[in-house]
C-alpha cells in the first residue's frame, strides 16, 4: 500500500541525512588533522608578512574548491547510475 513507500521515503531521508552528518563529521576530522601538518606553512607565511584574513580566506577557497569538485563528481557519478 501506499503507507508503506511513505515509509520507505522517511527512512531513507534519515539514512541519508545520517550519511550527511557522517560525512561533514569525518571531513571536519580530517581538516583538523590536516591542519597540524599545515602549521608550518603558516608559520612561514605569517613570517613573510601574510595576514589573518589572506590566511582565511586561502583555507576557505581550498575547502570551496574541493567541495565543488566533489561536487561534480558526485554529478557524474549520478548519472552513470542513472
Amino acid at each position: 500500500g501506499s503507507g508503506n513507500t511513505i515509509m520507505y521515503v522517511y527512512i531513507l531521508g534519515a539514512l541519508a541525512f545520517l550519511i550527511l552528518i557522517i560525512a561533514a563529521a569525518n571531513y571536519m576530522n580530517l581538516a583538523t588533522a590536516r591542519s597540524v601538518t599545515r602549521a608550518k606553512e603558516v608559520g612561514i607565511r605569517k613570517v613573510v608578512g601574510s595576514h589573518r584574513s589572506e590566511l582565511m580566506g586561502q583555507f576557505l577557497a581550498e575547502a570551496f574548491v574541493f567541495t565543488f569538485l566533489a561536487f561534480l563528481l558526485s554529478l557524474f557519478i549520478i548519472e552513470l547510475a542513472l
